[in-house]
Parts: structure tokens; C-alpha cells; sequence
């Protein structure tokens, strides 16, 4: 949020964590008609079972041995991940 313009970064912080107070995040995504596809770290918990009862088309693909930022901590193993991703989207 750092290197947003601050009416984005304002915006954000105002709604996004209300949705999770109220209960009413999961609302977000009940209109996704793509497929989600997540490459992540298993450092912090990612919520998987609950994504996958509000997104129709959800898979996650984990990185082991990575913090928070794969893709520069275990970069082979990420872009390998990224491009199996990418060629599963039909």
C-alpha cells in the first residue's frame, strides 16, 4: 500500500478490513467466474477451505521453504509453479 496514490491506499484501508468484521468478505468473491489460481508460501495461513466454498474455480499451489515473497526466496521453484499455473488456465 506504501506505493499506492493515497486515494486507493484510503479507500482500501477504510472497506477491506470492515468486510472481515462484518462477517461479509466472502460476498467479494461469489461473482468470480475465472478461475483463481494462488501460488503462495505456506508462512502465513491463506484460508484455502473458505475460499474454495465462496470461488467457483479455486486452486492454490504452495511454495515450501518461502516467506513472504517466493518469488525472490525460492525463485525457480516459483516461476515453475507460476508457469504450471498459467498453462492450466484453459
Amino acid at each position: 500500500m506504501a506505493s499506492a496514490p493515497p486515494a486507493i491506499a484510503i479507500n482500501q484501508f477504510r472497506h477491506y478490513p470492515g468486510q472481515y468484521v462484518t462477517g461479509g468478505a466472502h460476498q467479494v468473491y461469489e461473482d468470480v467466474n475465472v478461475p483463481v489460481i494462488v501460488v503462495n508460501a505456506r508462512l502465513w495461513p491463506t484460508e484455502s477451505d473458505t475460499k474454495k466454498k465462496h470461488i467457483k474455480d479455486y486452486s492454490i499451489n504452495y511454495i515450501e521453504d518461502s516467506g513472504h515473497f517466493p518469488m525472490l526466496e525460492q525463485p525457480q521453484q516459483f516461476n515453475t509453479t507460476l508457469m504450471k499455473a498459467v498453462k492450466s488456465v484453459k
